[in-house]
């Protein structure tokens, strides 16, 4: 690096250039609207499965809200989970959203605001990023499109994780303020890398977050090796102290969303195994296969979701595609040789993020990640982290674009080169098109399906991946065509090179990776999905529409089904079979499942879950014990279910009821929710060997509890027949009883044991007792009682204290960077942008 003292050079927009201000933000807006159009100007929504499950999270907690209990626990899935730290519900922490929210329910606009405003700000931060370097609107717009227009963060927002899209975000304006940082302007950019780092941490995806921080560890690092080699340390021991101080403000502003997630994750299956994290075989089972590169560059080479994609992962609805443009526009930038430092940096971040993404299949790089970075064996999903290989790519297309349309660094002779060789890759794809190819994929897709242990895929869905891969390689002889010809032009005419190219290639890249957006976003087109008939043989079907029209949240997902299940159901639970194991509608009607989704359960429920959907022998037992007082379906039981339920600990009503599209049979074996027991027994054998004795019938939950601690006092057997446990209150974060036990008993709610639960007997505090070791209990005296559980995070006052004083000690580094010396010595090496003359 050289040093240079001279006046500092202004970063991102040019005030004066008010127009081209504009135009930038209107051409970011047009690529969310070519993406979105039906969000932006239909007010329509995405009604995902995912989506779904999310929105009954959000409804369910509202509904709490508005009657004046803010939730902390969720009782309604897998009996009972926190809110805060399983990041399950959490309104009001990311104060964006009550903005957005207030423009969308208030003001008119379209309801995926939240969606759409996010994408902007993350596309315009690529921008501010490339105009860094004084780019072409052309150049930063492409850079923008890559970002915003890569198939992973279209699906996120599609398939209902918002909460990664939006984290996603600010990745570029962290990034940018991290080079701000390296070249000298550390304390300016400390104040808002501390606001924006921890806007990020408050949104609540703290993988995404992870990635964030070892983005910037990347491009720290390589800001200190320039520095030494050029012998200019200085300038990185400051930007990197101004660099700490930010993360560390920011760890603050995102207190309230960190200690509640860092307290529940040792209970939660993100930290529950012997190494404290998730178990390996879970946290890399959507691990990128080496095999499937090939969907870098051909998005169906895979196969492309739902039916077709024969991939390593479980499944997946999209490919990670960056397409021909982005990655050519990629390798051009390596020979920009003025900016080689950042070019340098992007690629090692690209590499390291493709390398983790591998996950078990690249062992000698995750397995170190895993067993010593901290914390990263939290995480699940390796290729996750491929967002980050396309914020690299995103920033080193616009260089390379740049580049390219720069007469003085590309002359007519490399242009044509560069013509010759697209045109080359579209003679490929025009023969692999005519069907020359389809042999080839065949063969890849059968040994992709045998390498991950699936069926050999039949000759129809082989046929229909073909279909899919024939119209990925038209549209890339398309796309390699044109820019072909441009290339011939521009070496032709050095005006076009410089003002026409870049629109041109800008206009490809649109249109490549729209081709595969629009499978994502209209899967109805183009995409199938297997589905079995009454006969249970297996055929494909056109996918489902996902696009909708919008309905108010407190009706989404909800029929009359769910709401006569509520008011039959009572206090009790049900126990899903069948397709409505793995979703969480009955949330918004008030149902107590022992099924739905949320991938940070609490890990003893997980346990739990694994036998009671064990689709060989359900543990029935389990599910009375826990109070499963119905059984539904989405179709009627088949013959020999009955006997087989029966024998195994759950005797249904024959005949069973018919609420909407649910069928519900009564269960005649569940043990009520809140029971009382007079017999107890000392915990001699782990939580599985617990529930061995309890499926062979060998220890009787109705009789007896198991209890790590002796109660006081000592349950006696009961005089007379006890009365039911009556509800008084049975909301999210509260539960009052009345219980009038003849003897000494241990009162027993069938609810999740967790740390935060505390319990008052007649108005004074009593110790929580964790009965058969996951569910909580009270010992009582004989008499009338009136019992009431609370439920408070432990971390969250705390947290919440600490999220201010970090906010005050932002706002105080935003005020230090307002007046810091402008006059001060910045770096100018290669990465940093040409001056621009007045």
């Amino acid at each position: 690096m050289t040093i240079h003292a001279h006046s500092p050079r202004r970063s991102g927009f040019v005030v004066a250039d008010l127009r081209r201000v504009l135009l930038l933000g209107l051409g970011v807006i047009a690529l969310v609207a070519l993406v979105h159009p039906d969000a932006m100007f239909g007010g329509r929504i995405y009604g995902s499965a995912d989506a779904a499950n999310y929105d009954a999270f959000a409804v369910a907690g509202d509904q709490s809200r508005h009657a004046g209990d803010y939730p902390e626990w969720n009782p309604l899935l897998f009996g009972g989970m926190p809110t805060f730290g399983s990041l399950a519900y959490r309104w009001g922490v990311y104060p964006p959203s009550i903005v957005m929210n207030w423009l969308q329910n208030s003001v008119g606009f379209p309801p995926l605001t939240w969606m759409l405003l996010h994408l902007v700000f993350g596309g315009v931060g690529v921008v501010w990023f490339l105009r860094r370097w004084d780019l072409s609107a052309a150049a930063c717009l492409a850079g923008a499109a890559v970002w915003i227009l890569f198939p992973r963060i279209v699906a996120w927002g599609v398939h209902g994780h918002g909460s990664k899209l939006v984290a996603a975000m600010y990745l570029p304006w962290l990034l940018g303020l991290a080079f701000e940082a390296l070249d000298g302007r550390g304390r300016r950019a400390a104040g808002w890398a501390a606001l924006l780092l921890g806007l990020q941490i408050l949104r609540g995806h703290i993988q995404i977050t992870y990635y964030t921080l070892l983005a910037l560890g990347v491009v720290f690092l390589a800001g200190w090796i320039v520095a030494v080699a050029r012998k200019s340390a200085p300038r990185p021991i400051s930007g990197t102290a101004w660099g700490a101080v930010a993360v560390v403000v920011a760890f603050l502003i995102g207190a309230v969303s960190l200690l509640p997630v860092h307290d529940y994750s040792a209970w939660s299956i993100r930290g529950s195994s012997e190494g404290g994290g998730a178990a390996y075989q879970y946290a890399t089972g959507w691990s990128l296969s080496p095999r499937e590169l090939g969907t870098f560059l051909f998005p169906s080479s895979a196969g492309f979701g739902l039916a077709t994609y024969q991939g390593s992962m479980p499944f997946t609805d999209y490919p990670n595609t960056f397409g021909f443009i982005a990655l050519s526009l990629g390798l051009m930038a390596a020979l920009d040789r003025r900016r080689r430092s950042i070019v340098i940096t992007l690629g090692v971040l690209f590499l390291m993020s493709v390398l983790v993404s591998f996950g078990n299949h690249f062992p000698v790089l995750f397995r170190p990640f895993f067993d010593w970075l901290p914390y990263f064996n939290k995480f699940r999903i390796p290729s996750m982290i491929l967002v980050l290989a396309a914020m690299a790519l995103a920033m080193a297309a616009g260089l390379g674009l740049q580049q390219l349309t720069d007469p003085e660094r590309v002359s007519s002779t490399r242009l044509r080169a560069f013509a010759i060789a697209s045109g080359v890759g579209a003679l490929f794809a025009v023969i692999g098109a005519l069907g020359l190819g389809q042999g080839l994929l065949s063969s890849q897709l059968t040994a992709l399906a045998d390498a991950a242990g699936r069926p050999v895929p039949s000759p129809v869905l082989l046929d229909r991946a073909w279909d899919l891969f024939r119209t990925d390689l038209w549209r890339l002889a398309l796309v390699a065509v044109i820019a072909a010809a441009g290339l011939v032009a521009a070496s032709r005419s050095r005006t076009w090179q410089s003002k026409g190219l870049g629109f041109l290639i800008l206009g490809l890249l649109v249109v490549e990776l729209l081709g595969v957006d629009l499978r994502i976003t209209h899967p109805e087109r183009s995409l199938h999905r297997v589905a079995r008939d009454a006969s249970g043989q297996t055929h494909l079907i056109t996918a489902p529409t996902l696009v909708q029209e919008h309905r108010l949240p407190s009706n989404a997902n909800v029929d009359q089904g769910y709401r006569r299940l509520a008011e039959n159901l009572g206090h009790e639970r049900v126990w899903p079979l069948g397709t409505d194991s793995a979703t969480n509608d009955g949330m918004i009607s008030g149902v107590r499942s022992l099924g739905g989704y949320h991938p940070a359960k609490l890990a003893s429920f997980d346990t739990i879950r694994g036998r009671l959907f064990d689709p060989q022998r359900p543990a029935a037992r389990l599910a009375s014990w826990l109070a499963a007082a119905r059984v539904t379906s989405d179709r009627p039981l088949p013959d020999g279910a009955l006997p087989l339920l029966a024998e195994l600990g759950a005797e249904l009503d024959p005949t069973p009821r018919v609420f909407g599209n649910l069928i519900v049979y009564d269960n005649r074996s569940a043990l009520p929710r809140a029971r009382l027991v007079h017999d107890w027994r000392r915990a001699e054998q782990d939580l599985n060997g617990f529930l061995d004795r309890v499926e062979t019938g060998e220890i009787e939950p109705a009789r007896v509890v198991t209890l790590d601690t002796e109660p006081s006092p000592l349950p006696r057997p009961a005089v007379s027949p006890e009365r039911p446990v009556a509800y008084v209150t049975d909301g999210m974060d509260e539960v009052v009883l009345t219980a009038a036990p003849s003897a000494p008993a241990i009162l027993v709610l069938a609810d999740m044991w967790q740390p935060g639960w505390s319990v008052e007997v007649n108005g004074v505090a009593a110790d929580v007792l964790r009965v058969d070791h996951v569910l909580r209990g009270v010992a009582l005296e004989a008499g009338e009682h009136r019992i009431r559980w609370v439920y408070r995070d432990p971390a969250l006052r705390r947290s919440l204290v600490l999220t201010l004083v970090g906010v005050a000690m932002a706002l105080i580094l935003l005020v230090i960077g307002a007046r810091s010396d402008r006059s001060a010595l910045v770096i100018a090496d290669e990465s940093a942008p040409a001056r621009r003359k007045p």
